[in-house]
């Protein structure tokens, strides 16, 4: 409504200014012809004059008017955007520890929940992005866990809320509403490092020069085959009054063997065609099979513990690349069982 008052009344104001920018056109050209005005000739040249001075002087000022109206509705437009979504709306701290806090309660963390620090976040318009703290005994040890939380300030149901609200609203699972924890309490269970170990020791069985292992880390996906063992695990260990709500301890082992969670690496697969070239990951069928016929044969010889695990390949020599490649591999009993390519190209 105020948008709307305030483009009518510059109108009025404009259309007002027109009218009294020709009024004084009119009175103006009237008194710098006194004389000729006296003869029918000089009249009719003067009227003529004055009809046009008025025609372009209406014009001119209709066009302002509406130069001056679009562009104040553009102000008031963008006014009222940043203002739809709290662009610089200020809010106290401690509404924002409550909302954080809020967040962890009504998941059941029972732990100390500290507001580090808050900054407008002006990328996505979200509000603010804070920096929280949420610490918990395991075992006689206070592991702290850190964390960034979107708070949001837009003037619609998102007012007053941070993403884990709107994540649990939607019914997302806690280990997606609380990524940080749900990885931390992978950490802190036994068998971790240990498989981490195991993995990388796998890899010097291969040939360097062909295959080399970059990164490797744990991962967990939502969509992964038997997620559900994992979930409920959790909703076990809640039931025991575990830490974490339930994220804490993880049988890791088990859950691997089981396709609950997944090894997440990336490696460099050196390889070259008879002409010296490097091979092209996703030009063409042939090529595909050709890079996954060499790193099966280069993964059959690491004798990998048993698990799913997601490689993203980048095929090269030295600081030659093709492109990269991403492939599910499944291992059982060492052996591979499964190898199929994800997505051709990234």
């Amino acid at each position: 409504m105020f948008l709307i008052f305030l483009i009518l009344l510059l109108l009025v104001i404009s259309i007002s200014i027109s009218i009294s920018l020709i009024l004084f056109t009119r009175h103006k050209s009237r008194s710098q012809h006194p004389l000729v005005a006296q003869n029918n000739g000089g009249s009719q040249e003067l009227a003529k004059n004055n009809k046009h001075k008025i025609g372009f002087g209406v014009l001119g000022c209709f066009l302002s008017s509406v130069v001056i109206v679009f562009l104040m509705a553009l102000v008031s437009m963008f006014l009222n955007f940043i203002d739809m979504w709290g662009i610089f709306v200020r809010v106290p701290k401690y509404e924002m520890v409550q909302a954080v806090q809020r967040s962890y309660k009504q998941s059941g963390f029972e732990g100390t929940v500290r507001v580090l620090d808050a900054n407008k976040n002006y990328t996505s318009f979200a509000g603010y992005l804070i920096s929280a703290e949420y610490s918990e005994e395991i075992e006689g040890k206070t592991v702290k866990i850190g964390d960034r939380i979107e708070y949001y300030t837009s003037r619609d149901e998102k007012y007053g809320k941070t993403d884990i609200d709107l994540q649990l609203e939607k019914g997302d699972a806690i280990y997606q509403a609380f990524p940080s924890i749900a990885y931390r309490g992978l950490e802190l269970s036994p068998g971790y490092s240990e498989t981490l170990e195991t993995v990388k020791d796998s890899f010097t069985r291969a040939d360097k020069k062909k295959l080399y292992l970059e990164s490797l880390d744990f991962m967990i996906d939502k969509d992964a085959p038997h997620i559900d063992a994992y979930e409920a695990l959790i909703k076990k260990n809640r039931a025991e009054g575990q830490p974490l709500q339930g994220l804490y301890p993880i049988p890791i082992s088990d859950m691997l063997e089981k396709e609950a969670l997944a090894i997440e690496m990336k490696v460099t697969l050196n390889v070259e065609q008879d002409d010296g070239s490097i091979i092209s990951i996703g030009q063409d069928q042939k090529n595909d099979d050709k890079i996954k016929q060499i790193l099966q044969e280069e993964l059959d010889l690491t004798k990998l513990p048993n698990a799913r695990y997601l490689m993203t390949i980048s095929v090269g020599k030295h600081s030659k690349y093709s492109g990269f490649g991403k492939y599910e591999v499944i291992v059982q009993n060492h052996q591979i069982v499964r190898f199929s390519i994800q997505n051709k190209e990234y």
